[in-house]
Parts: C-alpha cells; sequence; structure tokens
C-alpha cells in the first residue's frame, strides 16, 4: 500500500486566504459594476427612484471592502 502525501497545513491555509481574498475582489468587482449600471439607468430615467437600490448596493460594496480589509495579510 501506498501512503498518502503528507498534508503541509500552512500551506493549504495560505492558499485558503488567497482564494478567499480572490472571492472578494470579485465580489466588489461585480457590485462595482452593478452599481455603475443602475447609476447609468437613473441617469437615462431620471423619473425611477433608485435609492432603495443604491443604498443596499452601497451596503453590500461597504461590506466587500471592510471583509478584504479584515481578511488581507498584516
Amino acid at each position: 500500500m501506498r501512503r498518502r502525501k503528507r498534508i503541509d497545513w500552512e500551506k493549504e491555509e495560505e492558499e485558503t486566504s488567497r482564494a478567499r481574498i480572490k472571492g472578494l475582489r470579485y465580489t466588489f468587482v461585480s457590485l462595482l459594476a452593478a452599481f455603475g449600471v443602475t447609476g447609468m439607468l437613473k441617469i437615462r430615467h431620471p423619473q425611477l427612484d433608485l435609492y432603495p437600490v443604491l443604498s443596499v448596493m452601497g451596503a453590500l460594496l461597504a461590506g466587500a471592502v471592510l471583509l478584504i480589509l479584515l481578511t488581507r495579510k498584516k
């Protein structure tokens, strides 16, 4: 029988952390793009009330930024 390779837990933790930050950055960019599209919609149709949508998206962007800042390496 072959023995399994020994797991390097520090390496695994580092890779997991990098993947988490990468995912948060993708989330941030996606929310920023949606924010931009919604802003253009407001410019194109000024009669629309988009304040609730923009406030929720702003809160999500702030949360993504906060998570990126909290999970990055020092």
